[in-house]
């Protein structure tokens, strides 16, 4: 595959795949997600929200402000449960796990990068949400990860894929990352055919999106792919993390 990788370190470490996916791969994703339109609802907020501490500690005075500003205002599907029993029907769930988890190309070029990406080896649970981004649709200050509760590891790794249609109108709605006090914040713009992976406990946003029409193939398309173990204290006994 022609793909190129880029990885960094600030403001963490993170992997970046330009045509990371077959053309025609990319092609079929897009033609889901466009069939999906009736199926598109309002976002949630689902990530995890631990009581605010008061010890004068400067990140979590961070963490603090993030989790009571964090606020998104985009439309998604949410892929596991619109197919349920019928994942094997989706063209993006079996692509992403053929591409990433299972053929091995994409899957080993991850894990050689190693501390959480090499944790790729152990996963053995998704989640996939397909978002949508029109006209000033944002998503503020978040992190991906649960601390508590059954989806606790569930999310260890985050996979982002960029696809759109070719020349679509849209700008702005770039990826920012950046370190707990915000000393270093990074800008990546959406390509089409662009992985982006990084840890899901890190910092992360979507800058507001530019878009003049309301034509819903022009609008900023992306895939959510998290990685993760379903028992988070066998895995730990198992990884030694």
């Amino acid at each position: 595959m022609d793909f190129k990788i880029e990885y960094f370190t600030d403001p963490y470490s993170h992997i970046i795949i330009h045509n990371a996916f077959p053309r025609r791969l990319c092609r079929e994703f897009f033609e889901e997600a466009l069939k999906l339109e009736p199926f598109y609802e309002q976002a949630k907020v689902g990530y995890d929200t631990l009581s605010p501490r008061h010890d004068g500690c400067k990140v979590c005075d961070v963490e603090e402000l993030i989790r009571r500003n964090a606020l998104r205002d985009n439309k998604v599907v949410y892929m596991d449960q619109q197919y349920k029993t019928r994942i094997h029907e989706s063209v993006i769930v079996q692509g992403l796990h053929n591409q990433i988890c299972n053929m091995g190309a994409l899957k080993n070029i991850i894990i050689k990068y190693g501390g959480v990406f090499s944790l790729l080896e152990y996963i053995n649970t998704s989640e996939t949400i397909l978002s949508w981004y029109g006209k000033c649709d944002f998503f503020g200050w978040h992190k991906d990860t649960f601390t508590a509760g059954e989806k606790s590891g569930t999310r260890i790794i985050t996979v982002v894929y960029y696809f759109n249609k070719e020349n679509a109108k849209f700008t702005g709605g770039e990826l920012l990352l950046a370190d707990p006090t915000f000393s270093v914040v990074k800008k990546i713009t959406p390509e089409n055919n662009m992985l982006v992976v990084f840890p899901s406990h890190q910092l992360h946003a979507v800058n507001s999106v530019n878009l003049d029409t309301a034509a819903f193939d022009e609008g900023r398309f992306s895939i959510n792919f998290w990685l993760g173990y379903n028992n988070i204290n066998k895995f730990q006994s198992h990884t030694n993390i």
